[in-house]
């Protein structure tokens, strides 16, 4: 804190957006927290002297902009745009939980304490075929590997992603579909994190 990290991001786009006022493409501006969003927008809005050009500016959280990108392109990988984002652990212990009922094999109920390390896979990107490379116990590697599959599908089939899941989700939708990853790198040439 107080390094000037933001004060350096906002002054950086600000004079991407106000040397190139003739042009189209926007300026993405990613951050952690909505509160630096919220303090990079007024920075930016009181460094701009033209307002007009504000709109040029995108500046959200990580999760925010992997939200926008899939409801516009989630169909592409399975999700419906209006898809309900899950804040709540209940919600996806249930998820699990229904996942393990239905499941054919040998699991109990000690094993909805994996919910934890399935999001750890998420959090990380993890492929599925990674997924055995991660977990360190041969006894669980299986077991892990079928319920990180199994949710990431009913996630998709019940069109609901968890916070974790929005990067995770995104992040294999740029991976996996050029034309997107291609139109969002001509509308935001400048990405400042």
């Amino acid at each position: 804190p107080g390094s000037g990290k933001t004060k350096v991001l906002t002054l950086r786009m600000a004079k991407i957006i106000t040397e190139s006022s003739e042009d189209n493409f926007r300026v993405l501006g990613l951050t952690f927290t909505a509160k630096a969003a919220t303090e990079m927008r007024e920075r930016i809005a009181s460094l701009l002297v033209d307002s007009t050009l504000f709109n040029r500016a995108n500046l959200c959280t990580f999760h925010s902009f992997c939200t926008e990108i899939l409801r516009q392109h989630g169909s592409l990988i399975g999700f419906k745009p209006d898809f309900n984002i899950l804040t709540n652990d209940l919600d996806r212990i249930q998820i699990l939980q229904s996942i393990i009922d239905d499941a054919h094999l040998d699991f109990d109920e000690e094993d909805i304490k994996l919910l934890p390390v399935i999001d750890k896979l998420l959090s990380n990107l993890v492929p599925e075929d990674q997924v055995s490379t991660w977990i360190s116990s041969p006894d669980i590697q299986e077991k892990v590997k079928y319920l990180f599959t199994a949710y990431k599908n009913k996630l998709i089939s019940e069109n609901k992603i968890d916070f974790s899941g929005l990067i995770y989700f995104a992040e294999e939708l740029l991976r996996t579909k050029p034309r997107v990853r291609k139109q969002i790198q001509i509308v935001y040439p400048y990405i400042c994190v």
